[in-house]
């Protein structure tokens, strides 16, 4: 037997317990290994596959400096007092306190802290850097064992039970931002999953007017996320993966998993409709809609794959948790999906809504209850309380309108299954409907419509170009009540900013010179004449007397524009200055600042190469498809057009402000930034030219079969629309709500990436779909499957299958009609 979407989804048919029975034992293996494993394997680090000037410098301090170190990082505990200072009496035995019962957790703290009391009389200049000038706040550097969530956590317990009403403590650090980072995105993504279901839900309904046919593409969806969620926590054993995968799963994992199960389940009631058997309308589904949505995910994945050409972790790990839904999406639509339909058969149906007045009842019960709970949520002042009211209001909302609606469809329970019986069914092909209209007005003025589509999408795409790149991972990106952004804000204002995280310069080889030593003593008199940078700096040399560590400390955020130029001034200015006639010593530039400069660096090199590679293969897959040189090119431009303005509307609202108080007002947190984060443009073009490609191939598909029928270019773009506008519709709509959905959270990265994603979507459903194919189209006429003679050779392949022939049976009575009521298999 060839293994194909067509025999696959008769063979999941035919044994459907066996194959539930299966997809369910997989998913509780992968949510039991996704709860034990994945928060360990998560992290908020760049890491490179090749050996920048940054991580050279890393490795050597991994191996010289704190190799003997104990712990495997250092957080800061800040103590502060409004009245005493620390050359009170009690201001220091509370500190001693302290570090007694941080040195006695050893479960938590890899060795005794040393506070500003231990070195004020032999280390001054360290001393001088552990207390504030207002002589109110000190610093207690600790090194912990671990630096994940869990050991912070314990962390803030502890100093939570030495609490005085006279002193205040915080915890500020690397692993403290990181746990914090990926306690907010955590809650984020189960924002974003809570608000897309829902409406995705309402969505479905409305396509499906049944509520059953609505919920099993959203049962589909969540078990592809959590299964793989546990293949993420197993491959995780083997790599690290940076904490935003966990984000993109749920929200591609949504996107993907409820589109491909509505092509297929929409496919499977088209074919019931038409008077196929109920098995023979799964396999009709499966060599066709199954096949379109195999290609559609594959290509998505084929996009992806153009990041892993980057050396960076990150863009590796965001496209492999995207890959990892992506595909397991496409095994549940094409084996699972198939197996319930063929247990449910015309149950899916139940209860028929009828469309209209009852679905308006639906909507607005859902939405009463919904804003309702809010509202009485918020009046209670408490997260929790208004969380649980909107979603039993939604509950409530839902069961309510469904029985209303049911109530409906009993009073007309004949009428409904004479519907249902039509030897044509509903009429899929129906001329002159909306849809039908605006095509065939687009194609009367193609010049008009193709210079205002373009106009648009160009005109916000140019604003692309003032797209300036960096990180909104610091801390501003965070909301204000998290612990750790007022612990940040107390360094920058007490301290200096980048204490927790500084510039390190290494210099290796014959560091013990008056050359090397005269070096070193004139490029910190540059670093501390620098305004980035805090006057102090700090020289450790390595224990084996080899290299010598200089700390330089900045004022402010470490992740802005600012200490970017600070990095690269040194690199280029201040370093050549001081060491260039020394012989014998190598200097490199380090930490996280400079990590981050060079991943901007490799963002930018690399870019080029991505493009090529996904727009090369693209073009490949659509002229083998349409057998065509100019619809995969101008399929490209398109989808170039539509991600350009997403890039575009992204930097007008997140980098400028357009806008922004507008989307606050009405329930977002959006927060202006300097910079759009740097590995956005290139993740949100390889996610958007794949999804993008899924509508662009079944509108096409549908456009060329009927073409090869008529040979009528005009008519082939009128039906290709109207027959495709409604599931292309709904899909558009659940994939514009999910991404809205994770827009709405408080990271400023996610926020710029849903919104982008929404943005795209949108307007790749509207603009792209109504305007500028038919008008492109009608002014190509039939060049548009153009195909030289020299590529005849290439292999015929129809993405949407074949449709099995079957006869319709129609009953001739109402009784028969009653005998033959959906859902008695």
């Amino acid at each position: 037997m060839r293994i194909n979407p067509e025999t696959l989804s008769r063979a999941s048919s035919r044994h459907p317990w066996r194959v539930i029975g299966i997809w369910v034992a997989v998913f509780l293996i992968m949510g039991g290994l996704s709860g034990a494993l994945l928060g360990g394997v998560l992290n908020n680090d760049i890491s490179f596959t090749n050996k920048p000037e940054s991580i050279k410098a890393q490795d050597i301090v991994d191996s010289t400096f704190t190799a003997d170190q104990p712990g495997v990082s250092t957080e800061y505990v800040i103590v502060s007092s409004a009245d005493a200072t620390v050359d009170d009496a009690a201001y220091q035995a509370y500190v001693k306190q302290l570090q007694g019962a941080l040195a006695a957790d050893t479960a938590v703290v890899a060795a005794p802290p040393t506070t500003y009391f231990d070195v004020a009389q032999q280390a001054p200049d360290q001393a001088a850097s552990l207390v504030s000038k207002d002589q109110r706040s000190t610093l207690i550097p600790v090194p912990i064992v671990k630096d994940d969530s869990a050991t912070i956590a314990d962390l803030r317990t502890l100093l939570a039970d030495q609490g005085s009403d006279a002193f205040t403590t915080e915890l500020a650090g690397q692993a403290t931002l990181n746990a914090d980072f990926a306690k907010v995105a955590e809650e984020d993504a189960r924002k974003g999953e809570s608000i897309g279901i829902a409406v995705a839900l309402v969505t479905l309904v409305i396509v499906f007017a049944a509520i059953v046919a609505a919920l099993v593409p959203v049962g589909i969806a969540v078990v592809a996320i959590v299964i793989a969620l546990g293949i993420t926590a197993l491959v995780g054993q083997l790599v690290e993966f940076n904490l935003f995968v966990t984000n993109i799963i749920s929200m591609i994992g949504l996107a993907v998993g409820i589109d491909y199960s509505l092509f297929i389940v929409s496919r499977f009631r088209e074919e019931r409709k038409k008077g196929f058997e109920k098995l023979d309308a799964i396999g009709a589904a499966g060599a066709t809609a199954s096949r379109a949505v195999f290609f559609s995910g594959m290509t998505v994945v084929l996009a992806l794959l153009g990041m892993f050409i980057i050396p960076t972790t990150i863009f590796r790990a965001l496209a492999a948790g995207a890959i990892f839904v992506t595909l397991v999406s496409i095994a549940a639509s094409m084996t699972l999906l198939p197996a319930m339909l063929a247990k449910l058969g015309d149950r899916s149906n139940w209860p028929y809504l009828a469309r209209g007045a009852n679905v308006l009842v639906l909507l607005f019960v859902v939405l009463s209850a919904g804003v309702g709970g809010a509202i009485l949520g918020v009046g209670l002042n408490a997260a929790g309380a208004a969380s649980a009211l909107v979603t039993a209001g939604t509950l409530v909302g839902v069961v309510g309108g469904a029985w209303l609606m049911v109530r409906a469809v009993n009073r007309d329970r004949l009428a409904f299954l004479s519907r249902f019986s039509r030897p044509d069914g509903v009429e899929f092909d129906k001329r002159g409907g909306v849809w039908d209209r605006v095509t065939r007005s687009v194609m009367a003025r193609p010049w008009v419509f193709l210079i205002i589509s373009v106009l648009i999408l160009g005109g916000l795409g140019s604003f692309y170009f003032q797209m300036n790149k960096g990180s909104s991972t610091g801390i501003s990106a965070l909301p204000d009540t998290i612990e750790s952004k007022a612990a940040f804000v107390t360094l920058e204002q007490q301290f200096a900013g980048g204490l927790t995280d500084p510039a390190l310069i290494i210099v290796t080889g014959d560091v013990a010179s008056p050359q090397a030593r005269a070096a070193i003593k004139e490029l910190r008199a540059a670093i501390g004449a620098d305004p980035i940078f805090a006057p102090q700096t700090q020289v450790t040399q390595s224990p084996d007397g080899t290299a010598v560590q200089i700390s330089a400390f900045f004022r402010g955020e470490t992740q802005s524009d600012a200490s970017f130029a600070a990095i690269d001034q040194l690199r280029t200015e201040s370093v050549p200055a001081a060491f260039g006639g020394v012989q014998g010593v190598q200097v490199y530039v380090g930490g996280n600042t400079a990590i981050f400069d060079d991943f901007l660096s490799v963002t930018d090199t690399y870019q080029w190469v991505v493009l090529a590679f996904v727009l090369g293969l693209s073009f490949l897959l659509l002229m083998v498809v349409f057998r065509s040189v100019v619809v995969p090119l101008k399929a490209i431009i398109m989808n170039l057009l539509s991600v350009a303005a997403a890039y575009g509307a992204v930097t007008l609202v997140f980098q400028k402000g357009v806008g922004i108080n507008f989307f606050n007002s009405i329930g977002f947190h959006f927060h202006q930034s300097d910079a759009i984060e740097a590995w956005l443009p290139l993740f949100l073009f390889s996610i958007l030219f794949g999804l993008s490609m899924d509508y662009h191939v079944f509108l096409l598909s549908r456009i060329r079969e009927e073409y090869d029928k008529t040979h009528d270019n005009t008519e082939a773009v009128a039906y290709g629309l109207r027959t495709t506008a409604g599931i292309i519709t709904g899909a558009a709509i659940i994939m514009v709500v999910v991404f809205t959905g994770f827009a709405s959270g408080s990271l400023g990265p996610l926020q710029q990436m849903g919104f982008g994603l929404a943005v795209a979507v949108f307007l790749d459903a509207t603009i792209v779909r109504t305007l500028l194919v038919p008008a492109s189209m009608r002014l190509l006429g039939d060049r548009n499957w153009y195909l030289p003679g020299w590529l005849e050779w290439l292999p015929k392949l129809n993405v949407e299958g074949h449709e099995p022939e079957a006869p319709v049976v129609v009953p001739d009575t109402p009784a028969e009609l009653v005998d033959a009521e959906p859902g008695r298999d």
